[in-house]
């Protein structure tokens, strides 16, 4: 009996890693699957427009730099993967990516909720096709370091308790530390320490309050 074969779009403008991509797949010898493949650069408008069509592929595998920059190239690939998750149950999205920022990962991770996500450093043949055989059986697969990041993530909600988060709240808000004190049970003083400390737990630097409401809205605190 023939393997089944995968219908696979890669998006990526790197050839070298897209030759490698391919090679890694052309070479399934472990996998019960055989892989037809498709490449194309970038997500353009014309791309976009295509994603009503896109429950023919079985994976899209999409390598980019996450970034909290809103550019148009980043916004343009954001919205063509909800979409494809939105009208196609069949499409699985498998993200590879070089960026280490937990934040980022974590904010990725909520917005797009992919089936699959990969540190770049941590990609190999064994992994990929794992990563592939669980999405397309309907498990999520995230790399190692992607796990240590969520569970990262998840130890630092947990840290913080519901006076931090009307703090953080009410200061996104638009409310003035100063008026926080007829708000939350502590005196100014208080308050300001507990600032301080939500700046090291989010690794903020010092008396950034609008990175620090950013990074707690990209967490789900607030």
């Amino acid at each position: 009996m023939g393997k089944q074969i995968l219908e696979v779009l890669i998006i990526d403008s790197n050839q070298i890693l897209v030759e490698g991509y391919k090679s890694i797949l052309a070479n399934s010898s472990k996998s019960s699957y055989s892989f037809s493949v498709q490449v194309i650069e970038e997500i353009n408008d014309s791309w976009f427009k295509k994603a009503s069509n896109m429950n023919r592929w079985d994976v899209v595998l999409i390598e980019f730099n996450l970034t909290s920059k809103i550019t148009i190239a980043n916004s343009l690939i954001e919205n063509f993967l909800l979409k494809i998750k939105k009208i196609s149950h069949r499409t699985k999205v498998l993200i590879v990516t070089k960026t280490t920022d937990r934040y980022k990962i974590y904010n990725y991770i909520k917005k797009i909720n992919p089936e699959g996500f990969l540190l770049k450093s941590e990609v190999d043949p064994d992994i990929l096709f794992q990563a592939i055989h669980n999405i397309i059986n309907g498990n999520k697969y995230y790399s190692s370091s992607i796990i240590q990041i969520l569970q990262l993530q998840l130890q630092l909600r947990l840290d913080i308790d519901d006076i931090d988060r009307s703090i953080l709240h009410n200061l996104s808000k638009g409310v003035k530390t100063k008026d926080l004190v007829k708000i939350v049970p502590l005196s100014l003083a208080g308050i300001e320490k507990r600032k301080r400390r939500l700046r090291d737990l989010l690794k903020v630097e010092a008396k950034n309050q609008k990175l620090l409401i950013e990074k707690a809205s990209d967490l789900g605190i607030i």
